[in-house]
This record gives C-alpha cells, structure tokens and sequence, in this order.
C-alpha cells in the first residue's frame, strides 16, 4: 500500500544512495540502485541497493 512519502523517498535514494545506505551504518564506494518496484508482490523492496565496492551486499527501501 503506498504512503503519502513513498515517491519522495524513491527519489532520495535514487538522488543519494550512500547517504541512504549511512543511515544504516554502512559507508561504501559503488553502488547500484535497481527498481524493483513490484506492484502486485506486497513484499517487494521499492528500490534495491546493490553494492560492489568495497564489499558487495544489498540494502533496501520500501517494502
């Protein structure tokens, strides 16, 4: 179900992932945002932050 912040916090985290990702303590180098908004799946991440610099990992936004 979307909130009223949804669009406003795809677009910060499309705009600055590293910033999203140290709010969670994780500093790194490269990183890549993949929409994965998946409308008829309800536990699907909005955007999905895959990091490969400098160890690789995954974060997420939404659900």
């Amino acid at each position: 179900m979307a909130t009223p912040f949804d669009s406003a916090t795809k677009h910060l985290v499309e705009a600055y992932p590293q910033d999203w990702l140290a709010l969670a303590g994780i500093r790194c180098g490269r990183i890549d945002v993949v929409d994965a908004d998946v409308s008829s799946v309800t536990a699907s991440a909005d955007k999905v932050l895959r990091v490969t610099d400098p160890a690789p990992c995954v974060g997420h936004s939404g659900g």
